[in-house]
């Protein structure tokens, strides 16, 4: 299936340039992923919960804070604890931040590399596919999850896994190579659900099968995807896992459907919400500083003639579009949901590129061939950010409207780096281009450095760690209308929740617990008692530990 291209890289020269991609994205994934960056709450419970599991000896029934938790399948916690055993951790020692987040890390430069072979599979060009490696792992989705505990980086990695095998299924030419491609396809599937759960890898799989559908022009094409294979993949991979914890709780499977529903808020009444495009929205974001190429690959598979190459970036496109417009009738709407299509997304991003460089001509054409580039830039930048801008005033709107803006932010920064690349070698080009394009690169490297962590949540670090060191085990702890999932982490303990409207009956069931509360809340109720630790904030809902005693 794959054409010749003219000019293309040598396959040695090719290599290289993948081993080199590859680092880079490296490179970034893995720094800043310790102790200087500390968990938020969300990634407490995959660490803690790594931890609990690591401490019981069950590899089987996630555990936090004592309580089973159903929430999530267990692969990111397994991958957690194999990252501490390997550094050397016991059973009894915390899993560090660098473990918690190691294979989030690991799966973000999974994901580049699987998007470059994505774009090999549907026959684009090595310098094609090396653009969409750099689209995939240099964005600000895949490094911000990256750097993060939770499974949604290893949750678009499996389901990359997952679109490269149903290409490859699509572009095989006998039974063998379907089987092989179609097996590969299930894996990814079957690890994405144990990852984080089927919605995302089912949505893609329909993708897939519609876009079937359309280019062989018969209803069974979706076979080539042997959906009975996937079926006892599923069976295979998913069903004793299932089992085990179905058997130990039996409450599991209502627990399950409400999750995969209720979290999503679940479909919405407004026929009218797949207008408001927030997927699309969401999608420039998580490409960001590539929100324009971004942009035009949603647009460049449809605008000319079908050669063999445009009917596969056809094939990706809509396996992507129905995981968008399914996710757009959600009446909750999070960018982060539509991390599992962001391989594909980056090689429509990166063929779009590659047909802008063939219509723009030769590297020497100079700079007047990158003016519609610059306009093209500023004007998607300030149409994001005042649509941004506008969707911020609207309550109802509950796209991350902050990761929005920096996507914005981004785009406009790129319209100067991409100039920069493209006239890199023209003398004539002013300097300041390639001064722009250095400052781009260093504003987006430093904050996937994570040089910008708030304040506030290395001082809670810090406060929960000093309550465990101060806070004795043979007292219960209690926090109240708060979250207990950083305080059972850095403090290394059990806690129990309160809520403050009973905070006076529940100090008189347990006089001799800790209890950490906000400081003015505990003092204007006229508790007794004396403050141990303090978390120094400032702020008005600063929270500290108290000794009723």
């Amino acid at each position: 299936m794959e054409a010749d291209h003219a000019g293309d890289l040598t396959l040695r020269s090719y290599r290289r340039a993948v081993a080199l991609v590859l680092a880079v994205v490296a490179a970034l994934a893995l720094t800043s992923l310790g102790a200087s960056r500390p968990l938020d709450a969300h990634e407490a419970y995959v660490a803690r919960s790594a931890t609990e599991m690591l401490r019981r000896d069950d590899w089987v029934l996630p555990y936090f804070n004592g309580q089973p938790r159903l929430q999530k399948p267990p692969l990111n916690y397994w991958l957690g604890m194999a990252a501490h055993a390997a550094s050397g951790g016991t059973a009894q020692q915390t899993v560090s931040e660098t473990s918690a987040r190691l294979p989030s890390a690991l799966a973000a430069v999974a994901l580049a590399a699987l998007s470059i072979a994505l774009a090999r599979v549907i026959g684009a060009a090595r310098r094609t596919a090396l653009t969409a490696g750099v689209i995939a792992g240099v964005s600000l989705g895949a490094q911000e999850w990256a750097h993060n505990a939770q499974p949604e980086m290893l949750y678009a990695a499996c389901c990359a896994l997952e679109v490269l095998g149903f290409a490859l299924a699509r572009r095989a030419s006998t039974r063998t190579e379907r089987l092989r491609g179609a097996t590969l396809g299930w894996l990814g599937f079957v690890l994405a659900v144990l990852s984080k759960g089927p919605l995302l890898p089912a949505m893609l799989w329909i993708g897939a099968s519609v876009a079937l559908c359309i280019e062989r022009r018969r209803w069974n094409a979706w076979l080539a995807l042997w959906p009975l294979l996937g079926l006892s993949l599923l069976l295979v991979g998913c069903a004793p896992w299932v089992a085990a914890v179905v058997a130990r709780e039996p409450h599991a499977w209502e627990f399950w459907k409400a999750q995969m529903f209720d979290r999503t808020g679940g479909a919405s009444a407004a026929w009218w919400r797949p207008f408001k495009l927030a997927y699309v929205g969401a999608a420039l974001a998580l490409l960001a500083p590539w929100s324009l190429a971004a942009l035009a690959g949603l647009i460049q598979p449809w605008r000319a003639r079908a050669t063999d190459e445009r009917r596969a970036a056809r094939f990706l496109w809509i396996a992507v579009a129905v995981p968008m417009l399914i996710l757009s009738f959600s009446a909750k709407a999070k960018h982060y949901y539509l991390l599992p299509a962001l391989a594909p997304l980056a090689v429509l991003a990166a063929v779009a590129v590659q047909a802008l460089w063939q219509r723009q001509g030769s590297d020497e054409a100079g700079p007047p061939r990158v003016r519609w580039i610059v306009r093209a830039h500023a004007t998607l930048a300030i149409a994001a950010a005042l649509t941004a801008a506008v969707w911020s005033l609207r309550r109802d709107f509950t796209v991350d409207v902050g990761v929005f803006a920096r996507g914005a932010s981004y785009v406009a920064f790129a319209g100067a780096a991409g100039c920069g690349v493209w006239a890199w070698r023209a003398s004539a080009w002013p300097a300041f281009v390639r001064l722009a394009t250095a400052f781009a690169l260093v504003l987006f490297g430093r904050e996937l450095a994570g040089l910008d962590i708030p304040r506030r949540r290395l001082q809670d670090a810090q406060f929960a760690s000093e309550v465990g060191r101060v806070a004795g085990r043979e007292r219960e702890l209690i926090v109240i209308d708060g979250n207990a999932q950083l305080l059972a982490y850095y403090a290394d303990r059990r806690v129990r929740e309160g809520a403050r409207a009973q905070v006076g009956e529940v100090l008189a069931a347990t006089p001799d617990a800790w209890f950490v509360d906000e400081e003015r809340a505990w003092s204007a109720a006229g508790h007794a008692g004396r403050v141990l630790v303090r978390d120094n904030s400032g702020a008005d809902d600063a929270r500290a530990l108290n000794d009723p005693r």
